[in-house]
């Protein structure tokens, strides 16, 4: 696979940085960056000699029916040229490394600079059916993220519509007055869905030595860029690295995870269902598949270094199955 000699130009120029090695607060920060940049060039070169994208080995979950990867900075989900290339070529090489007999389809999407778990179909029925289970709201994606500030409220609800401008930026639209219909204009959003969305968060940790934070965060429904905006513009606590909302900051990676997606999978009536599985009109059962991606390691370092202790289920990939931890692989 090619890559851009802009590209290759940047990540010459990273690998050539080297941190001072000092204790002192310019040397913490210099040190991540570093790690940061060693990360970043690690990925690159892999896409550059060995031809294959740089996600081969982040299969979180795989089955008959859907492949879960932890998807690293950079990928693009939906795109054109050499970006749409890379996509392709690492579904074409997970159809082949688990012998799928049709192309892998993309049933959600993450922004390119978010990482974290996102799920393919192995066919056209299996899209279908995880796409309406996005659509009835049937599937819990839980986000985490590293805000720049702290929180007054240590959990609530964020529940502001948005809307889209005429160049494409999305913005708050304006709330929903009591009493009023959503279909009022003078009221409701410019955006036809983006009223009924809500935000849940959840402060994880705060650094002991700086202003940042560390959230959990619920999407209810779901629209282009809600968790920037919300966070930024309702609670004035913008993601670090998000240039977009907050262009003051100069942070190469935006630090927002995808951590978890739980949705309900099928098995099939002649294989052995779990304890307790929910049976189906078809005679077999299903059960609440629950995967979790571990943080990148550019997110744990700088969190390290800032004084923000993570929690222990965000340093670790692992599916579960009607809460039981399982193997990454379940051929039902």
């Amino acid at each position: 696979m090619n890559v851009a000699p802009r590209a290759i130009r940047r990540y010459s120029s990273q690998i050539r940085f080297k941190a001072a090695q000092t204790t002192t607060a310019s040397s913490r920060t210099a040190r991540h960056s570093s790690a940061k940049l060693n990360h970043d060039c690690e990925w690159a070169q892999q896409t550059v000699t060995a031809g294959n994208p740089p996600i081969s080995a982040q299969v979180l979950w795989h089955s008959r029916s859907i492949v879960v990867i932890n998807k690293p900075s950079g990928l693009v989900c939906q795109s054109t040229l050499q970006e749409d290339d890379q996509m392709s070529a690492m579904l074409a090489r997970l159809k082949e490394e688990y012998g799928y007999p049709e192309d892998l389809r993309t049933v959600h999407r993450l922004d390119r600079l978010t990482t974290g778990s996102l799920l393919f179909a192995t066919s056209q029925s299996h899209a279908k059916a995880s796409a309406g289970q996005f659509k009835r709201r049937e599937v819990t994606k839980v986000y985490t993220a590293l805000v720049r500030g702290r929180l007054h409220k240590k959990q609530g609800i964020i529940d502001r519509p948005l809307c889209v401008d005429k160049s494409g930026r999305v913005m708050l639209g304006q709330p929903v007055k009591q009493g009023a219909s959503r279909n009022d204009k003078s009221t409701a959003s410019k955006a036809p869905d983006a009223s009924g969305i809500q935000t849940k968060y959840r402060v994880l940790a705060e650094s002991a030595d700086c202003e940042l934070s560390l959230v959990s965060l619920e999407l209810v429904g779901g629209h282009k860029h809600q968790l920037r905006v919300h966070l930024a513009k309702v609670l004035g606590r913008p993601i670090v690295g998000d240039t977009l909302y907050n262009p003051k900051d100069k942070e190469p990676f935006l630090y927002l995870h995808a951590s978890s997606l739980d949705i309900w999978q099928f098995r099939q009536a002649k294989s052995r269902a779990p304890e307790d599985a929910q049976p189906t009109k078809r005679g077999g059962s299903r059960y609440r598949l629950k995967v979790l991606a571990k943080l990148p390691s550019y997110f744990v370092e700088f969190c390290r270094v800032h004084g923000v202790d993570i929690p222990a289920f965000l340093l670790d990939d692992i599916p579960l199955v009607d809460g039981v931890k399982a193997s990454k692989e379940c051929l039902v």
